[in-house]
């Protein structure tokens, strides 16, 4: 349970008298949150696809795509209710929100822990080696820790204050690292010690962030946990529903250019994909931070007086994305030269139109917060899908005739695709706001 941040008085955030410099100063945080752990687990891949063993590495990124999944599962149930459903509440009433939270996260922490030691028992029986057991009785010590942090950084943001979940990042992300690098140093790591040693860094991280947030300690205080079950999966069935559709619009053109064109086509496709994962990355954590804030002014003020809200964060998105893109267009044969020396040369052309498809993806995410906001996740839905049947239905003639331009050219149609069906839905829902408000 989270008492209110001395950086975000009482509905202070909802008013019009927040700075661009505080907004901005917010924004800059929730970017080094974001980037910190995101860049952490990326050199966390990276160390250890160079120390383990072929063997010992297939283990831990099979078990590793079963925390993204988990992850995905908690962000659709958990987190994303919590930062449209928390921020929509009052001041006085986000503590025992976030208290109950808590508690039903911990019991959901709990039993995948014994589910994942048993599933460790199991695979001890039927693998020889031993290491997918390893990797799962090491998950089931660290799976409890990584979704309380996840819930107190959500706290974090529903006060509009990303400073202590960036200070947690950067404790998370520097004692993990330099504690695998140490373990492979004395020549003690191992599949079982990577999933342990990330569940201490996120059980320290939880325990400095909880210290910051300075969380009440009266029990009686605590809301109806099936309430909030019951409010969270009402809102929750249709994110979770969006993830199969959100993952077809962005990896399906990767299935078909692998199909078509070849594995090195593939691996092109993903070497200049990389150039738009920035932009996905700061969209993804500045959204955690307007999120709350829309949804307040949106239960404040009606649906209708989301809208200018979106309209702004369209102008801060479209000013990030178009600089990016007009940066990447006139420097995209050195910027290539410079991360992948000679390896991408021929290509290099194909990376200036990667700015544009970064700036559809951005542009996507815009009107998608607004539909969260006015708690229409079934619009975002909706949305997700007409994207995902744009790119099945165009993204193998596209590959097939224009090749990788196609491929570009695909993903940046699926992105308007959404961006056009969440923008109709978003004024056609608030248009009917204001209708039944005059």
């Amino acid at each position: 349970m989270l008492r209110e941040l001395t950086i975000a008085p009482p509905f202070q955030r909802f008013g019009g008298g927040i700075r661009w410099r505080t907004w901005l100063q917010r924004g800059i945080l929730a970017t080094a949150d974001q980037g910190l752990i995101s860049g952490a687990n990326f050199f966390l891949n990276i160390l250890l696809a160079r120390w383990l063993s072929p063997a010992g590495y297939g283990a831990y990124a099979l078990v590793f795509y079963i925390v993204l999944l988990l992850t995905s599962v908690h962000q659709a149930l958990v987190l994303e209710p919590m930062s449209v459903l928390g921020g929509a509440l009052e001041s006085l009433e986000r503590p025992d929100y976030v208290r109950t939270l808590l508690r039903m996260n911990a019991i959901l922490g709990v039993a995948l822990s014994v589910l994942f030691a048993i599933a460790a028992l199991i695979a001890r029986t039927l693998e020889p080696t031993g290491r997918l057991a390893a990797c799962l009785a090491g998950l089931a010590l660290a799976v409890p820790w990584v979704l309380l942090l996840g819930v107190l950084r959500g706290g974090a943001y529903l006060e509009l204050a990303p400073g202590p979940a960036a200070v947690s990042a950067l404790i998370y992300s520097g004692v993990l690292l330099a504690g695998v690098w140490i373990f492979h140093l004395h020549g003690k790591l191992s599949v079982f010690i990577v999933f342990a040693w990330t569940g201490a860094s996120t059980l320290l991280a939880a325990l400095l962030l909880w210290a910051q947030v300075k969380p009440a300690r009266d029990p009686h205080r605590s809301g109806s946990m099936g309430q909030v079950w019951r409010d969270h999966w009402n809102y929750g069935r249709w994110p979770l529903l969006a993830t199969p559709l959100t993952f077809i619009r962005e990896n399906i053109f990767f299935t078909f250019t692998g199909a078509c064109l070849g594995l090195e086509s593939a691996g092109v496709l993903q070497g200049m994909f990389n150039f738009v994962l920035p932009l996905t990355q700061l969209a993804s954590c500045l959204s955690r931070l307007f999120q709350p804030h829309l949804a307040g002014i949106a239960v404040q003020g009606g649906p209708t007086a989301a809208r200018a809200g979106v309209k702004k964060i369209a102008f801060v998105f479209a000013g990030i994305g178009g600089t990016y893109a007009l940066f990447l267009f006139a420097f995209h044969a050195s910027i290539v030269r410079v991360m992948y020396g000679g390896r991408f040369s021929n290509f290099s052309g194909l990376a200036s139109w990667m700015g544009l498809t970064g700036l559809c993806y951005l542009a996507a995410y815009v009107p998608a917060l607004g539909l969260r906001a006015i708690q229409s996740p079934s619009a975002v839905v909706v949305a997700y899908a007409g994207a995902a049947i744009a790119s099945l239905a165009l993204g193998f003639p596209l590959i097939w005739y224009f090749q990788l331009h196609g491929a570009i050219a695909g993903l940046c149609i699926s992105n308007l695709v959404s961006l056009v069906v969440a923008t109709v839905l978003f004024r056609k829902k608030t248009q009917g706001a204001r209708k039944m408000a005059a």
